[in-house]
């Protein structure tokens, strides 16, 4: 699956969100600050659609185009991080995520 970069933002972004099962106002409204609220809601349709695994292989599908420098890594992981801390709290699932997700933008 194809996206542009606020997509694959969006989708890295709301699947952090979700881990705990829940999107907190916090969290969306964090997301809400980097897209436009139509493309928000095409992305979000897309995303409940998906399984983890569809998740993760379209975020290893995309990160060439959007995850390519060590720069772009970094920036992605730290809005990652800004969510964790969304809700004021990091769950140890949220960091295992986290981490999970460092390692698949990180692998070649």
């Amino acid at each position: 699956m194809t996206l542009n970069k606020t997509q694959f933002e969006t989708i890295l972004l709301l699947y952090v969100a979700n881990v705990d099962g829940q999107l907190h106002a916090n969290e969306l409204e964090l997301i809400m600050s980097k897209t436009a609220p139509d493309e928000y809601a095409q992305t979000k349709k897309m995303f409940d659609k998906m399984g983890d695994l569809e998740i993760l292989d379209c975020i290893r599908e995309n990160k060439k185009q959007f995850a390519a420098t060590d720069a772009e890594r970094q920036q992605l992981l730290d809005e990652l991080k800004k969510m964790m801390g969304a809700d004021n709290r990091k769950t140890p699932m949220e960091v295992r995520l986290y981490k999970s997700i460092e390692k698949i933008l990180c692998q070649e």
